[in-house]
């Protein structure tokens, strides 16, 4: 019997009591997720969805991104999955090669703009917004899904051979026979998946929907976390992953990491590696062999347009590894240029036939080459060359076009090219690749020198128009192409000018000096570069994802100093990452006295939280002041734009103890009463703290305000806050406040902080420090406040421990309390007060 999504999440995901998704140490369980989409759909069902309408997903990596997944499913509607770095660009041209009606995205999210027919959904309408009964009549109990066989399941959008990514339509039957095929052959059952894939890419649908087809449970990365092999591999440990899922490049790149830090034996728990996007080689499968000697490696393939797998080879010897034989359900043949099915050995095009095939690309004109469709069996023409060796398994040995693959993405050369061409018109260029090792992959754009047209007018004009992974990453300039006695261009030429202008410099020393230029020793060996500059950014110059994962092993192995690929990202070229680097070794700043000007002494400028025990700025007594560190100055520099985080905080305590609260919060925080003084010869900025003693403390003299109006709208006031602190120099203030009596003993706090403050944690200590001290009045009723006199064991003793520690989802919880007994002052929508607690 033929099956849809909604037959199978009914009869597998909801019934299997083992299957639990989880993510941010949170635990969530099938009913959970049933409820969230129900709650979700009704949603949809009030916009008036349709069958098969297309749905934009752009949503990060969690538990929401699942919910709406289903919810889509529940709808009858396609699920069209994007990257949540994708550029505007390509959303708009994903939204109209699709007739995306539907666009779901984060609440926070303000980097896209959509036209009026579309639909935009926010995250929040992923809570409980309806009750049991939706206004248009439907309950839960009685929600009919409007799904059948022949429904689109997704939409993926490959990275095909243009500019434009192309469009796959896999229906409801394609996914499930190519997931239970899977299955089965891998034995899946009972197994702690990572979720950590791309969602624009095929392996995410495998991972996050395999707990539709088995009994296993998930554990969903958070996004981002992918690029930090450090976090993935904590991850795999703490949560005791069994089976993982990677791009032959990423994997390899993990394990060197591993290697590295030889924490391999603290991985025993994987067993089963997928391995899927791009070729798999001897060398790989040793380290994988090494680092995870008691896991089984799968070589899995299948292209997009054939529902991401079609056949699968177990590796257990690496001197030999195929692509295997098809998956139950599917066929794979060999066939030649006219057609013809080839003997054993004979190399040929792969032809992939089957249950597995897709619908084909949203534009029909792209199928006709590429598809055959009938009743019985559909084929797909994959372009790769390969054949069936003695043992019945299939050996790939090629492409029979321009198409790579580079990091599990597909590329043709002569669509990069006509890309090139339609941004310059009037550009002599030539495009080449070149293996860089087994697992990389550079593309270098040799081009003629124009006065009207530079490397960064290129760069600039690409990295808007395409993709990241199609982008050259090196760029050679020439007066003229070296050429044949033919006229042809001569490519032998060209790939000397290549090695010569990127020189191998792996054999760069040991154990560096900490100097700039030893830092620009490490970036040309991972980089493969000759020549850079301390401000190039090393994006800009071809650094990738991967690439920051070898960063970071050559600066500890060279200069023995451990950096995160989030270090890497925020401090992108050799001067700042110098400056980050040269600041948490030495953890202390040049000490300097400088003559007291009073001229140019300005006034309150908090920076910097000093309840640490080690400070760049030190209290030295009145009019001494201390050169404060070249990072700092830094942060300054590159401040172009303030940004201002806000919200608010609600206290409890007696109107004469406000003075004690300040008091007591200024002594802790030094930033509250620190000044500076811009020194405009050496252009460096020095701090003078006052001594406790010096200042005069009362609520006015702060510059905070106490409001009896009850007429005041909270979000008003702390929106006119972050304006006021966005036109302020950020030598004058970094921190505003307002404090609002909403009657005896109750009061709002609203906060506006300067994110280079919050960046030194000042935001988080004094959340906590006002989360400590609404309960400074022993007297009030802290029970009732919170909304917890209904559990009679928490003793005000633990209730303060409480307090304390607050969590996120405690946190939240009291300001929801809070403002059941104010709702005059609950912000609107578009209030930016409690989008993300400041923890």
């Amino acid at each position: 019997m033929e099956e849809s999504l909604i037959d199978v999440y009914y009869k597998n995901f909801l019934d299997n009591k083992r299957k639990y998704i989880y993510f941010n140490s949170e635990c969530y369980n099938t009913n959970y997720i049933d409820k969230q989409s129900d709650s979700l759909l009704m949603f949809l069902l009030d916009k008036n969805i349709k069958k098969n309408e297309r749905v934009v997903v752009l949503l990060p990596r969690g538990i929401d991104l699942l919910v709406s997944i289903v919810a889509v499913i529940k709808a009858g509607a396609t699920y069209v999955p994007v990257d949540v770095n994708i550029t505007q660009d390509d959303l708009d041209y994903i939204i109209e090669d699709s007739g995306a009606t539907y666009v779901i995205l984060s609440s926070t999210e303000s980097r896209y703009v959509f036209s009026e027919n579309i639909n935009v959904i926010r995250e929040e309408h992923l809570l409980f917004k309806y009750d049991k009964t939706c206004k248009i009549g439907f309950t839960y109990k009685n929600l009919k899904y409007n799904r059948d066989i022949n429904s689109i399941a997704y939409i993926i959008y490959t990275s095909g051979t243009s500019g434009h990514p192309k469009g796959v339509m896999v229906g409801d039957q394609n996914i499930i026979s190519t997931m239970k095929a899977c299955c089965r052959r891998l034995e899946l059952d009972n197994e702690k998946f990572l979720i950590k894939s791309n969602k624009a890419f095929d392996f995410s649908i495998f991972e996050l929907l395999v707990i539709f087809f088995s009994g296993n449970s998930v554990f969903i990365l958070p996004e981002g976390d992918e690029r930090d092999p450090q976090k993935v591999l904590d991850y795999i440990i703490e949560n005791e992953i069994t089976t993982l899922t990677y791009v032959p490049t990423g994997f390899s790149y993990f394990l060197d990491y591993i290697e590295r830090n030889d924490k391999s034996q603290r991985c025993d728990k994987v067993h089963k590696i997928l391995l899927g996007g791009e070729k798999v080689d001897k060398s790989l499968v040793l380290q994988a062999n090494s680092v995870f000697p008691q896991a089984e490696i799968w070589n899995l393939y299948g292209p997009t347009e054939a529902t991401f797998c079609s056949s699968m080879f177990k590796i257990e010897d690496p001197d030999y590894i195929t692509i295997g034989t098809a998956l139950e359900g599917e066929k794979l043949e060999i066939r030649d240029s006219n057609g013809k099915t080839c003997d054993i050995l004979i190399t040929g095009e792969i032809v992939i036939l089957g249950t597995g095939i897709s619908k084909g690309y949203t534009k029909n004109k792209l199928n006709r080459n590429k598809f055959v469709f009938n009743s019985e069996f559909s084929e797909y023409k994959t372009g790769d060359l390969g054949y069936i060796d003695n043992y019945g398994n299939i050996v790939i040995v090629g492409r029979n076009d321009d198409e790579i693959k580079r990091n599990g993405y597909r590329i043709s050369i002569n669509s990069l090219e006509e890309s090139i061409r339609e941004e310059f018109p009037k550009l002599l260029f030539k495009l080449m690749f070149f293996d860089k090792n087994n697992y990389s992959r550079e593309i270098c754009l040799f081009y003629i020198v124009q006065s009207a047209i530079s490397k960064n007018d290129i760069l600039s004009k690409l990295s808007q128009r395409l993709p990241s992974y199609m982008l050259p990453n090196k760029y050679i300039s020439l007066n003229s192409f070296p050429l044949k006695n033919s006229g042809k261009i001569d490519n032998n030429k060209l790939k000397k000018i290549f090695e010569e202008n990127f020189l191998d410099v792996s054999t760069i020393t040991k154990q560096l000096e900490l100097n700039m230029d030893s830092l620009a020793l490490i970036w040309k060996k991972v980089l493969g570069i000759s020549q850079l500059n301390y401000n190039d950014s090393f994006f800009a110059i071809g650094g990738t994802s991967l690439n920051v994962v070898e960063l970071t092993l050559e600066i500890e192995e060279s200069l023995n100093f451990i950096i995160s690929t989030s270090d890497v990202y925020e401090n992108d070229t050799i001067e700042s990452q110098f400056l980050f680097i040269s600041q948490k070794i030495s953890n202390q700043s040049i000490q300097r006295k400088i003559t007291h000007n009073n001229e140019t002494e300005i006034c309150r400028f908090n920076i910097y939280d000093l309840e640490t025990k080690n400070t760049d700025i030190k209290l030295s007594g009145e009019g001494t002041f201390q050169e404060i560190t070249d990072l700092m100055n830094y942060k300054f520099f590159q401040n172009k734009k303030r940004d201002v985080l806000t919200f608010s905080i609600p206290i409890k305590c007696e109107n004469e103890r406000f003075d004690e609260l300040f008091l007591n919060l200024i002594q802790k925080q030094f930033v509250f009463r620190t000044l500076f003084y811009y020194d405009q010869n050496n252009h460096n900025f020095y701090a003078k703290l006052h001594p406790v003693e010096s200042i005069q403390i009362n609520i006015n003299s702060l510059e905070e305000y106490l409001y009896a109006d009850q007429k005041l709208i909270i979000g008003e006031n702390l929106e006119r806050l972050k304006k006021n602190l966005e036109k302020t120099s950020i030598s004058e203030r970094m921190v505003i406040f307002s404090l609002f009596r909403l009657k005896e003993n109750d009061f709002i706090i609203n906060l506006a902080i300067d994110h280079m403050v919050s960046d030194f944690s000042t935001s988080r200590i004094i959340k906590k420090y006002f989360n400590s001290t609404y309960i400074v009045n022993e007297s009030s009723n802290i029970f009732e406040y919170y909304n917890l006199n209904n559990n009679k064991d928490i003793n005000e003793q633990r209730f303060k421990l409480l307090l304390n520690n607050i969590e996120y989802k405690r946190y939240n919880n009291s300001l929801k309390n809070f403002f059941k007994e104010y709702p005059q002052y609950y912000p609107a929508e578009t209030s930016i007060i409690f989008s993300k607690p400041i923890i």
